[in-house]
């Protein structure tokens, strides 16, 4: 409906003038309403000659102005975007868009010393902070009556906003700040200074963990089973434990997978099958574990890993650090099962979560100490006996 009423206005009016941009939404993505397959000036004039022949209809004497921003591509008499439509509409005047080239001029002003670039960087990067974290949102209101503005990459005056908003409300901003930074977050900066003789400055500093956010459930579908049943996922990307379980992961990772019972992979699996000779009174079965992740022991992994840690004689080789130094830091991932869905945060109160990144390898080693306790009690042995994570095979 709008698209006529605009038509009809253009077929009353004498004289029109075609402005092309790009604007940013609200997710700070450029969005353009009509975008060329081919982003020349020709397939850029071409697509832009379309669309106006649609509403002017042929009138090349309706259309007396376009202006579009200071881009080479844009503005050049003869090659640009520009000159192509003068050929077909030759009264339209090209007129510059001041607003851009005043932007670009004080953009790099603004960049020509270190401590402006990193100011401007870090006082237009608030908004941004806040934006992607519904929690820090909830804080920052808590704190403030107003919202930061969004600053504007094309246009300078409105970056004034942001820092005005930030002027005045300095003192609560800062207040917000102490607050987003988490009780977990600074249980893991002040364990990891327990070790600041132990680990390199630069380690230490990755490891450390600055305006994380928690961690989040979501549902992951279960495509595969009837009635598309959800599996939750908690994310823990960003959050306080995040690059500490990264780090731990790799540290644990030659600890697990000693099993002899373990497949690596399908292929691996199709070529031990290759040398199994089952017999007519053999009976092959299947065990699945359920929810294995949750369902872990957090007190007694961590006993059974520190007992592995212990026994490993290549340890110093991918680690500086004790065996205790380790089990310190790896209770604090373990023990941080907090989350949040929508605007309610919940408690894990056992076990391993979906999501965490060290969820697969200490639950693999839960596992194996389980599978070598049950084998080796077990009243009747199987003549064959293979596990892929939870999954076995039985003979």
């Amino acid at each position: 409906v709008y698209h006529e009423e605009i038509r009809t206005e253009i077929r009353k009016t004498s004289f029109v003038a075609v402005m092309a941009d790009d604007t940013t939404d609200v997710s700070e993505h450029i969005q353009i309403s009509s975008i060329p397959e081919n982003q020349t000036a020709d397939g850029i004039s071409k697509r832009i000659l379309e669309r106006l022949d649609i509403i002017l209809q042929g009138n090349g004497q309706k259309l007396i102005a376009q202006t579009f921003d200071g881009a080479n591509v844009m503005k050049g008499k003869k090659a640009a975007v520009q000159g192509k439509i003068k050929v077909v509409y030759s009264i339209a005047h090209f007129i510059h868009c001041y607003a851009y080239q005043l932007n670009l001029i004080m953009r790099n002003a603004a960049s020509i010393t270190r401590n402006a670039r990193i100011f401007f960087s870090n006082i237009l990067a608030i908004p941004t902070f806040f934006s992607r974290s519904p929690h820090r949102v909830l804080i920052l209101k808590m704190h403030m009556e107003v919202s930061i503005p969004r600053p504007s990459s094309t246009r300078w005056n409105f970056n004034i906003r942001t820092i005005n908003r930030v002027h005045e409300n300095l003192q609560p901003l800062i207040n917000c700040l102490a607050e987003i930074q988490s009780t977990e977050e600074r249980k893991v900066q002040k364990l990891l200074s327990k070790y600041i003789t132990t680990l390199p400055t630069d380690l230490k500093h990755k490891l450390t963990s600055y305006h994380s956010k928690p961690p989040h459930l979501h549902g992951l579908p279960k495509i595969h089973k009837a009635g598309i049943p959800l599996r939750p996922i908690i994310s823990s990307i960003g959050s306080p434990c995040y690059t500490l379980a990264g780090f731990l992961h790799r540290i644990l990772s030659p600890s697990a997978g000693k099993s002899d019972s373990v497949v690596k992979n399908s292929a691996y699996f199709l070529q031990l099958l290759k040398t199994v000779n089952l017999h007519s009174q053999d009976t092959l079965v299947s065990f699945d574990v359920v929810s294995l992740f949750t369902i872990v022991p957090v007190d007694e992994i961590l006993q059974i890993i520190e007992n592995k840690l212990h026994d490993d004689v290549t340890l110093t080789e991918r680690s500086m650090l004790q065996v205790e130094a380790i089990m310190d830091l790896l209770e604090v991932c373990l023990r941080t099962t907090y989350f949040q869905f929508e605007d309610k945060f919940f408690q894990h109160n056992d076990g391993m979560a979906m999501g965490n990144s060290l969820s697969p390898i200490v639950s693999n080693i839960f596992t194996e100490h389980f599978e070598k306790i049950a084998l080796d009690s077990a009243q009747y042995k199987s003549s064959l006996w293979l596990r892929y994570v939870d999954n076995t095979f039985v003979a």
